[in-house]
């Protein structure tokens, strides 16, 4: 690893996001990032690799929500929160996080499958195609977002 994430994943300037470089471990592949607020946020227990270099991220859904998107990350599940405004009837809810997840990762809808949880509000979600630490940076960079608003 070259100690840092890949370009393509920073968005906006060196300066406004140096606080996201992150670092995965070289044999657990545990992803490190620091907060904002100067504490540690360890998304490593929701992000997994793959032998075959897919990613699994362990999501935590929250249907019938005001607002989508990444929420936030509850570190005793070790899951990152999304809502989705769909109600958790007949699919709607894992179309709706698949498209939520397709948007704030900014990767294809057929990058995406759910691996586990089909009925339940933990699931886990398999992401072609995207490198750990990529993955890492736009979830942190949109819980960065998503904590602004009030």
């Amino acid at each position: 690893m070259n100690g840092g994430p890949p370009p393509n994943c920073l968005v906006g300037t060196p300066d406004q996001t140096s606080h996201l470089a992150g670092a995965a471990h070289p044999l657990l592949g545990a992803v490190h990032l620091p907060c904002r607020s100067g504490t540690d946020m360890d998304l490593g227990g929701c992000l997994r690799p793959t032998l075959d270099g897919a990613v699994l991220v362990d999501v935590e859904v929250l249907p019938g929500s005001d607002r989508q998107g990444f929420q936030s990350f509850n570190e005793w599940r070790n899951r990152v929160k999304v809502a989705v405004r769909a109600q958790a009837q007949h699919g709607r809810a894992n179309n709706a996080v698949m498209s939520v997840l397709s948007a704030q990762l900014r990767c294809s809808l057929a990058d995406l499958s759910i691996l586990s949880g089909q009925t339940s509000r933990q699931k886990t979600i398999r992401i072609e195609s995207m490198e750990i630490d990529c993955i890492a940076l736009r979830i942190r960079q949109a819980l960065g977002e998503n904590n602004g608003k009030s």
